[in-house]
């Protein structure tokens, strides 16, 4: 089980190739961008999670009767965080997962690359949706590390 600091730093390493992602206009991985900031969000919720309640998704979904880990932690999002923080980590999940097997719910995704989705909405994906779970989660962390 990794320590809330290596998920943090985890986190922050995502975040930084997102940013990175997103500077180049126009966006040419759109695809990537959001698939790299959903990873960063789920290292920061575990880093919040290992912090705040020594807990790790990956030794506690089965137990709770899930097949999936992905739908474990969305279901602990929706629980811990407020439902603004749940919204756009829910909404970074669906579209990476699209992104990645090109389909999502069973359906066939719209297109390849995200050439669908604007830049515009790529970069509010990272700097609003993934920018408010990293500041939600800091204001935790933050006044007690070291």
């Amino acid at each position: 089980m990794s320590s809330w600091a290596n998920h943090w730093d985890q986190a922050q390493h995502n975040k930084a190739l997102a940013n990175q992602l997103v500077a180049c206009h126009p966006i040419a991985f759109r695809d990537w961008a959001i698939i790299v900031a959903f990873y960063s969000a789920l290292h920061f919720v575990e880093a919040f999670l290992a912090f705040t309640q020594g807990r790790h998704c990956s030794r506690e979904y089965r137990r709770e009767g899930y097949e999936s880990l992905h739908e474990y932690r969305k279901d602990v999002v929706a629980a811990e965080f407020p439902a603004n923080i749940a919204t756009s980590y829910e909404k970074l999940y669906r579209l990476s997962v699209m992104f990645r097997y090109l389909e999502f719910q069973g359906h066939q995704a719209p297109g390849t690359k995200a050439g669908w989705i604007g830049d515009p909405e790529v970069v509010r994906l990272v700097n609003m949706d993934l920018a408010s779970i990293e500041q939600e989660v800091a204001a935790e962390i933050r006044p007690h590390a070291n």
